[in-house]
C-alpha cells in the first residue's frame, strides 16, 4: 500500500493491482469506459480512491479540494505526484505511438461468489484454478474475436462463469446472454482478470507459449491438436484431458517442452 499525506493525516491506497478490491476495480472500469487523458483518469482514480473532491481553482498551480468535511489546497505538482502513483495502470501500445490501454496484471477472481439476482455463478479461481483446459480451449476462441465482435466478450466471461457445477460448451450462448446484462464495468473487471491470468500463466511457462501460435488462423483447432498431443493421440483419453485442469495440463506441457529441448541439446552434442 501506498501512503499518502494530506494535511495532517496518512491514509493509505493500493500500490498495484493486487491490492485493489473489486469495487476499486469497478472504478478504475467505469473511468477506462471514457474517453479521457491517461493523466486525467489517473486523477479521477486517486481522487475516488481517497474520496477527495476539487472544488475550484484558486490560482494557476493551486486547487482547493474537500477531503473528509476538511477543506484544502492543492498545488498541480502535488496533483501530479499522486497520480504518478497510478502509472502502472496504463501502457502505450507501441502500434499507436501516443495511445494508452489499461494493463491489468491481478489474478485474483474478483466475483468468486458472482450472482445476477436468478443465478449463482461458478468462478474460475484464483489464477485459474478451477477452470478446465476445455474451457481454456473455448475462451481462447472467443477472447480472439472480442476485438472485432462486441458479442464475443460475454462468450468468453461464459467460459470462465458458468451456472452449472460442470462446464458445458452447449450452454455457453445461453450463459453469454444472462453476462451480457451485468452492467459494463462489471463485465470489463472479469475480462481483466482474463488478461492478467493470461499473462501471469505466460511467466509460469514460458517455454509451453514460447511456440505459441497456429499457421492457419483456427484457433480451435490448434487446441484440438494439443488436446490430442496431451492425450497421446488415444481417442479414450481425450475427454479426460478436457475436463482436467487447466494448471495440470500446462505443467505437463511444460514438462514435455523441457524433455524436447533436453534431447535436442543431447543429439547436437553427439
Amino acid at each position: 500500500m501506498r501512503q499518502v499525506v494530506i494535511g495532517k493525516k496518512t491514509i493509505q491506497i493500493p500500490s498495484d493491482w493486487t491490492e485493489f478490491t473489486t469495487p476499486q476495480l469497478e472504478l478504475i472500469a467505469r473511468i477506462s469506459q471514457h474517453a479521457m487523458p491517461v493523466e486525467t483518469a489517473k486523477l479521477y482514480v486517486v481522487l475516488n480512491l481517497l474520496g477527495m473532491r476539487i472544488t475550484y481553482k484558486a490560482g494557476e498551480d493551486v486547487y482547493r479540494f474537500v477531503w473528509r468535511h476538511r477543506r484544502g489546497i492543492i498545488t498541480t505538482d502535488e496533483m501530479a505526484r499522486l497520480t504518478s502513483v497510478y502509472d502502472f495502470l496504463y501502457a502505450e501500445v507501441k502500434e499507436k505511438p501516443g495511445t494508452c490501454v489499461v494493463l491489468p496484471s491481478f489474478t485474483a477472481d474478483p466475483y468468486p461468489r458472482l450472482t445476477d439476482g436468478l443465478y449463482a455463478w461458478h468462478g474460475p479461481g484464483d489464477l485459474f484454478e478451477r477452470v478446465t483446459y476445455d474451457q481454456f480451449v473455448y475462451a481462447n476462441t472467443y477472447v480472439s474475436q472480442v476485438a472485432d465482435d462486441k458479442q464475443a466478450m460475454p462468450k468468453l466471461l461464459a467460459c470462465l462463469w458458468h451456472r452449472r457445477k460442470q462446464f458445458d460448451p452447449d450452454r455457453i450462448e445461453r450463459d453469454a446472454l444472462l453476462l451480457s446484462r451485468l452492467p459494463k464495468h462489471r463485465q470489463m473487471v472479469m475480462f481483466w482478470y482474463w488478461c492478467g491470468s493470461m499473462a501471469a500463466l505466460r511467466r509460469l511457462f514460458p517455454r509451453v507459449f514460447s511456440g505459441s501460435g497456429n499457421s492457419d488462423g483456427n484457433v480451435f483447432q490448434e487446441q484440438q491438436r494439443i488436446i490430442d498431443a496431451l492425450a497421446e493421440g488415444d481417442m479414450t483419453r481425450k475427454q479426460a484431458v478436457r475436463e482436467g485442469l487447466l494448471l495440470d495440463a500446462m505443467f505437463s506441457m511444460d514438462e514435455s517442452v523441457r524433455k524436447t529441448e533436453e534431447m535436442k541439446k543431447a543429439i547436437n552434442k553427439k
